[in-house]
């Protein structure tokens, strides 16, 4: 092996797994397989790979750079390119471009450098928090499996093009092994974080007034929080000219790709109003809420929908909007509204001046069944 990028150690830390799932992503097929060693032959390839199994073997670093050598020839790449392939074989990639005219490729002011990533945590951080519980704002300490995501993000080397901080996600192979299985939780993270960054782009443009209640609600619900907005205004704050977000998931699992989300300094402003309505938010969790269903309302071809349930608090009566309302409890609320039943369900009520709604939906019954 020629390229001197390439250490022996790099070579020693890929594993077998990791290398036949890139090799049957790619076309390559199984043709022999014993304890020690598989041969993979691809269909427009003459040429046959022995991938060796066991590390313990004495000769496995040796094995495994004739395979990067023949990966590297066949894909008409260098050995360096092939192994920062494999290693980010199961990583999803978030990056975030810095740009300022003013200051030269490659550098950011020391004071801004330290916002960007201080803002890069906070927005990973608030998307894991959304992907357990969408809430309008968060507190600083979070469930432990925030923390252990944080714990196993890793940041990459600044890329080249003004100034670009990649960040890592691992993604689990056995997570990723069952088609149709929910998305592990590390995707998760960024799936909502995109979308929300998305959500808040749009907003951002189109503005929020004070009829805007139950859209917001909407947005909340596919991860937006005040910490997300904050922590987006404060880099543009402190000298961005504009900030360009995208995503590159993991091809162990691909998704359909996703543009660049494009924030420009003009828009921290209206990003900061949307903070302060988020953070003007009260919350009370675990709120049972026991009412009659007074509207229903599902799009045609949609699986969620929006039901509205009358209640009393305080002794005054209240509309409580519920928002993606899933399926199968779509189905009691329209039951209990045929019926004309009370309905009972629990969640987290948010509450906004005269406005109430409840998010994380969970245990829907007719009030009748619970009381038997």
């Amino acid at each position: 092996m020629k390229d001197q990028q390439v250490t022996r150690e790099m070579i020693s830390s890929l594993k077998p797994d990791q290398v036949s799932r890139y090799l049957q992503a790619h076309g390559w097929v199984v043709e022999h397989e014993s304890n020690r060693s598989s041969v993979w032959a691809h269909s427009q390839e003459k040429h046959e790979i022995l991938l060796p199994l066991d590390k313990r073997l004495a000769d496995y670093t040796l094995r495994m750079a004739d395979v990067l050598d023949l990966i590297s020839q066949t894909e008409g790449k260098s050995v360096s390119e092939v192994v920062g392939d494999l290693l980010d074989f199961s990583l999803d990639s978030y990056r975030i471009r810095w740009v300022n005219d003013n200051t030269e490729p490659g550098q950011i002011p020391l004071q801004a450098g330290v916002q960007l990533y201080e803002s890069m945590k906070t927005m990973l951080k608030a998307a894991a928090a959304s992907a357990i519980s969408p809430r309008p704002n968060y507190p600083p300490k979070q469930p432990n499996q925030v923390e252990e995501y944080l714990r196993n993000v890793r940041l990459a080397v600044p890329e080249k093009g003004s100034y670009i901080v990649s960040m890592k996600s691992p993604i689990s192979l056995e997570q990723m092994s069952f088609v149709g299985e929910p998305e592990p939780f590390e995707r998760q993270v960024l799936i909502i974080l995109n979308q929300a960054l998305s959500q808040l782009r749009n907003l951002s443009d189109s503005g929020i007034n004070a009829d805007s209640f139950a859209s917001m609600q909407e947005i909340v619900s596919m991860g937006l929080s005040s910490n997300l907005c904050n922590a987006i205004a404060d880099v543009l704050d402190e000298g961005a000219q504009r900030l360009e977000v995208s995503v590159s998931w993991s091809p162990l699992k691909p998704r359909p790709p996703e543009p660049p989300i494009i924030f420009d300094r003009r828009l921290a402003v209206t990003i900061r109003e949307i903070a302060e309505r988020l953070q003007d938010h009260d919350v009370i969790e675990h709120f049972e809420l026991i009412g009659m269903v007074t509207q229903l309302v599902r799009p045609p071809r949609s699986e969620v929908g929006r039901v509205a349930v009358q209640t009393f608090l305080e002794s005054h009566s209240v509309t409580v909007s519920i928002v993606h309302v899933d399926p199968v409890s779509y189905s009691v609320f329209t039951r209990a509204h045929d019926e004309r039943q009370s309905v009972r369900c629990l969640g987290d009520l948010v509450h906004h001046k005269k406005h109430y709604a409840l998010m994380n939906l969970q245990d829907v019954k007719l009030k009748a069944e619970v009381d038997e």
